[in-house]
């Protein structure tokens, strides 16, 4: 397939301009270069990595250390990227200063708190009165009453405290949700703004994978060609049952490969969840 600059940015989530900077930081003399370099086989460049094997040392060494600088490369890019956006403990912090919620938490707490002190002397009222009147002529009609009234005022207190308290605490697990919906929001655009990284960080470590375990795709479709056969219950030689699980293993190999690097990936962005213990427990 002929290469064409704006397909190529399209397919890989970015602007024509921002892929001529990607292939002038790679060291590639133009797009094309850069654009085949990141192994698009659906595209059609396959051919070039069914060569692979007839590599010779020195130029399979040269190959690894290329694979390695424009690994570093694209590593280096992505970690800038990726720090340059805010943890998302950062983004529930601002948020929290936004919506007023370290406010809304303190009021609810202390409304809590007041209530609880109120329906604690409420429940020792008794006693109080009891030593209050101690040594005065007070029988215990009199305390009854006294601690009728005194009763009910403080129980129309704590239920007037219980209310504000109730009203005080879920305003703050509103908060706390719309919160979270915001966070889901931000959250989902960092994952927008990442996904060229993604596209060629898939498009990289296939080919890097391809080029390690010279799983070429012509051994791939032959492998594929072998396990219809076996689907279909066709006879297959000696050779060719020992070719499928040569084929097998190299495709195993490939398959770590791939791994490996998705796995690097993910390191570099895995601090950004490494916070969440910190946050709030309403979150």
């Amino acid at each position: 397939m002929a290469y064409n600059k704006t397909d190529a940015a399209r397919e890989l989530g970015i602007s024509k301009k921002e892929l001529e900077n990607r292939a002038k930081a790679a060291g590639y003399d133009n797009t094309e270069q850069y654009y085949w370099s990141l192994g698009n086989f659906a595209a059609g460049s396959s051919g070039e990595y069914n060569n692979l094997g007839s590599l010779s040392g020195v130029q399979q060494s040269n190959l690894i250390a290329q694979q390695k600088a424009q690994e570093e490369d694209f590593l280096k890019r992505y970690s800038t990227a990726i720090g340059q956006q805010p943890t998302m403990a950062d983004i529930y912090g601002r948020l929290s200063t936004q919506y007023g919620l370290p406010e809304q938490q303190n009021l609810s707490t202390g409304l809590t708190q007041n209530a609880l002190d109120i329906e604690g002397r409420l429940q020792t009222l008794p006693e109080r009165i009891g030593t209050e009147t101690r040594g005065y002529d007070v029988n215990a009609t009199q305390r009854a009453r006294i601690e009728e009234q005194r009763g009910g005022e403080m129980a129309g207190d704590l239920a007037q405290m219980a209310r504000a308290a109730e009203r005080a605490g879920t305003r703050t697990a509103q908060l706390q949700g719309d919160i979270g919906t915001q966070m889901q929001l931000e959250l989902a655009q960092q994952t927008k703004q990442l996904q060229p990284f993604t596209v060629e960080g898939e498009l990289l470590g296939s080919r890097f994978a391809r080029e390690v375990t010279m799983y070429t795709t012509d051994k791939e479709a032959q492998l594929n060609v072998y396990l219809q056969q076996l689907a279909n219950n066709q006879a297959m030689t000696a050779a060719e049952t020992a070719q499928m699980y040569a084929l097998a293993q190299k495709e195993d190999e490939y398959e770590k490969a791939k791994s490996l690097f998705a796995f690097q990936l993910a390191e570099k962005d895995k601090y950004k969840t490494s916070n969440l213990g910190t946050l709030d427990d309403g979150w």
